[in-house]
């Protein structure tokens, strides 16, 4: 039997992966689109403790990521970041409430959000 050597032409490694990129404005835009999905599984388990909990977290990376961007980029997004801010204190409120229609709401408003949020920092994207 022959030992033979598969020759592999390695990818270059995603910018997520780098852990300097969790400190840029971009890494910091990528982990917000991210959450994203674990805030819609929590839904699905019906877990509005873990929701309410994660809101203030949430609202600590819209901070970071407006404190990284430069100055032209902050004016454009910060209509953006402002409604975000208010429909995270809204999912904050109901989540903790216990009021899973309204939180589901409050995510879909969130998601609406997030979509603008990405136009504005990524002119050219769509998410749909």
């Amino acid at each position: 039997a022959g030992l033979g050597l598969i020759w592999r032409k390695r990818e270059p490694p995603k910018p997520q992966d780098d852990p300097a990129f969790h400190h840029t404005a971009a890494g910091v835009h990528h982990n917000i689109q991210e959450f994203q999905g674990v805030l819609e599984d929590a839904l699905k388990r019906n877990d509005l403790q873990f929701i309410h909990d994660h809101m203030y977290y949430l609202q600590g990376l819209a901070v970071a990521l407006n404190e990284k961007l430069d100055s032209g980029k902050r004016q454009k997004v910060s209509g953006v970041l402002q409604e975000f801010k208010r429909v995270t204190e809204e999912i904050d409120h109901f989540a903790g409430r216990k009021n899973k229609a309204a939180t589901e709401a409050g995510l879909k408003k969130l998601a609406t959000v997030l979509k603008e949020l990405e136009t504005q920092f990524n002119p050219g994207t769509d998410r749909r």
